[in-house]
């Protein structure tokens, strides 16, 4: 896959408001650039209408785990994602690529746990930079 998230090339995307998949061109998905057109009416032909995006969400939100079933570990505590950023700092330091890698995948991977993921590793990495800046 070459590009970013809009350039002019599809992606192959799913929607998770109605379970659609396809390829479509991300800016299709996230409005314009503030040049005053409006977002489509629709994400993707035959997705559900706008105004029933809200009940979507909710029901999206519904959805939400804060714990890691995966076989590999993901982190869901602040603890959890010091110590994968720890495990990656020591591998990379010591030139071992292939384990920076497989720490990596605590951050990377797909998991249904992703948004509480999220928010413990921007806790981590706020933690790592306030303790750097005070020892400075």
């Amino acid at each position: 896959m070459r590009g970013y998230p809009g350039a002019d090339q599809p992606w192959l995307m799913e929607c998770r408001l109605c379970g659609w998949k396809g390829h479509r061109f991300w800016s299709h998905l996230r409005g314009r650039n503030g040049n005053g057109i409006p977002r489509p009416a629709n994400r993707h032909p035959g997705c559900i209408p706008v105004k029933e995006h809200p009940l979507a969400l909710i029901n999206l939100t519904a959805e939400r785990k804060y714990e890691c079933a995966c076989e590999f570990q993901h982190p869901t505590s602040v603890e959890q994602a010091q110590d994968i950023f720890r495990s990656i700092e020591v591998a990379v330091n010591a030139g071992a690529a292939m384990r920076a890698t497989l720490y990596s995948r605590g951050i990377l991977e797909p998991c249904p746990a992703s948004s509480r993921r999220a928010l413990v590793l921007r806790a981590a990495l706020d933690r790592r930079a306030n303790r750097r800046k005070n020892q400075a």
